[in-house]
């Protein structure tokens, strides 16, 4: 019978130290931003769409900004996204374009405008993740699931778990579909956290294989995908399954630059 620490080390086998996972840039303070919206509201967070400069390009970001009091959310998605850029998955989440901390009212009333309500809950100072804006997504919902879009969710939540990240909140509202291209984006990833075992993986994704195939997809698709799809063995999914295969073609080189999507 193996000893307990024997078990443990077979659980954390594919832990990866973070002492060797780079940190996220900084939001360069040269970066101007205009045009910004309220996307987005919960009790941890406020995310707001605008269009950043950049060293004369300009794009769309979203911009996710945390309270003090939810520091720890902020760590864990700072982390979450800094292990999956260590790990080149892209696609399957949004680009991370940097981050940066203790905004004060100034600094948040330059950058948000006529945008930040009277009712607004961020207290400052606050922290802030600039984002890839996902244009012309919907939520996950009984309207706008597939097949395929049921395989995709499932074969990006393996890349994330591969990554060592557990989303650890798989709800409807956190898978974003973009319905032009069947793009399958997981969002939200304040209530992560990295170096999971292999049981909290597995948790993970049997709570997206209710949600998928139990809760959104009728009976018939259900049956349908159950048959196609190979579920992993033991919580992990191999890397040259059809998982992998299937969003590889999607990622694209580690750059530490505010860069075009």
């Amino acid at each position: 019978m193996a000893t307990s620490e024997e078990r443990y080390a077979q659980a954390i086998k594919n832990n990866i130290d973070p002492d060797i996972v780079p940190h996220l840039p900084r939001i360069p303070k040269t970066v101007r931003f205009s045009d910004s919206r309220l996307i987005g509201d919960g009790v941890h967070s406020e995310v707001y769409s605008a269009s950043a400069t950049y060293k004369k390009q300009t794009i769309t970001v979203a911009l996710k900004f945390f309270s003090q009091k939810w520091k720890e959310r902020f760590d864990a998605e700072v982390q979450s996204y800094e292990f999956l850029e260590h790990n080149s998955v892209s696609g399957v989440a949004p680009t991370v374009y940097g981050c940066d901390r203790n905004w004060n009212r100034e600094r948040l009333r330059e950058v948000l405008g006529d945008a930040l309500r009277p009712t607004s809950s961020l207290r400052t100072p606050v922290s802030v993740v600039m984002l890839e804006y996902i244009a012309d997504s919907v939520p996950l919902s009984v309207d706008s699931v597939t097949w395929r879009i049921c395989k995709d969710a499932l074969g990006g939540l393996d890349l994330i778990h591969l990554a060592q990240v557990v989303h650890h909140d798989i709800r409807e509202p956190n898978i974003l579909i973009v319905p032009s291209t069947g793009r399958v984006v997981w969002i939200d990833f304040s209530s992560s956290f990295v170096n999971p075992n292999d049981s909290e993986i597995w948790n993970d994704r049997q709570v997206a294989y209710s949600l998928l195939y139990l809760d959104v997809v009728d009976h018939g698709l259900c049956c349908g995908l159950i048959l196609a799809v190979n579920r992993p063995i033991g919580g992990r999914i191999p890397r040259s399954s059809f998982y992998a295969d299937s969003v590889r073609s999607r990622r694209k080189p580690l750059q530490w630059h505010l860069k075009t999507p």
